[in-house]
């Protein structure tokens, strides 16, 4: 189902919680984008815990799926926190929520800095994609339907994967293995030089455009979801509405809503 026709199917009452800032909510905003979204009855789930899929502690992954839904659309979910914080345990409603909607979910810790800087965090995203694709049939979840989704920095992670193909090419994959993104909060043109706590996070391309998710958009990326909230005193509605227009004015599939 493709994006325009999910946020057109979006219930109002999802789009009224997703205004409250709760990052779990927004996940409703994504099960429309199957056709098993709504109007099925909610399935009884199962839940992995802390798989391996690297030889870091933080490289760890669960999984959330339907016992009932078989080759199930899957979500790979990366959470925010500047880089430095964050862990996938504070969002397992959203796992829960996915499966019980039909949808396979993984949820992923990463290397943070200042142990890792940039790629590093990209690098953790290509392998647990790969991760994914090797195992997630075991989980119901059909490896040729993968959609990323993160918020904030993890929204800034998974842009990059998704932008910048060097990240698959290293593992031997390919835009192919990424149906969709959906990016909530993202800071798409957010030069990292322009703030002290995160110069050093990207050394030493903090003044570089490479950083940039909105320098790689080229129009042959997969497509984007862009979700963003108007007030959002974090990160600017601007670049957001920036980066929607860049995939624009190349020719590239994407759509967003401002909430």
């Amino acid at each position: 189902m493709a994006f325009d026709v999910a946020l057109a199917q979006t219930p109002n009452q999802v789009v009224n919680m997703a205004m409250s800032g709760r990052a779990v909510v927004f996940v409703a905003l994504l099960c429309v984008m199957t056709a098993s979204a709504f109007g099925k009855k909610p399935s009884k789930i199962r839940e992995d815990f802390d798989l391996a899929y690297g030889k870091h502690e933080r490289q760890k992954l669960d999984v959330v799926w339907s016992v009932e839904n078989t080759a199930a659309p899957v979500v790979v979910f990366f959470h925010g926190g500047s880089w430095r914080w964050g862990v996938k345990d504070f969002y397992r409603e959203i796992g829960e929520e996915f499966a019980k909607h039909g949808v396979t979910c993984i949820l992923a810790d990463y290397r943070l800095y200042p142990e890792v800087r940039f790629p590093a965090f990209v690098e953790d995203a290509a392998t647990v994609l790969k991760w994914t694709r090797d195992h997630v049939d075991r989980y119901n979840g059909d490896p040729s339907n993968i959609f990323l989704m993160g918020h904030s920095s993890g929204a800034h992670i998974i842009s990059h994967l998704a932008l910048d193909e060097k990240y698959l090419e290293a593992i031997g994959g390919d835009f192919s293995w990424i149906k969709g993104v959906v990016g909530m909060s993202c800071p798409y043109t957010f030069q990292p030089s322009s703030e002290w706590m995160y110069k050093d996070i990207f050394f030493p391309l903090a003044d570089s455009p490479l950083v940039l998710p909105i320098s790689h958009v080229d129009g042959d990326e997969p497509p984007f979801l862009v979700l963003h909230g108007r007030h959002d005193y974090l990160v600017d509605v601007k670049q957001a509405e920036a980066f929607v227009k860049r995939i624009e004015s190349k020719g590239g599939e994407v759509t967003h809503k401002i909430f």
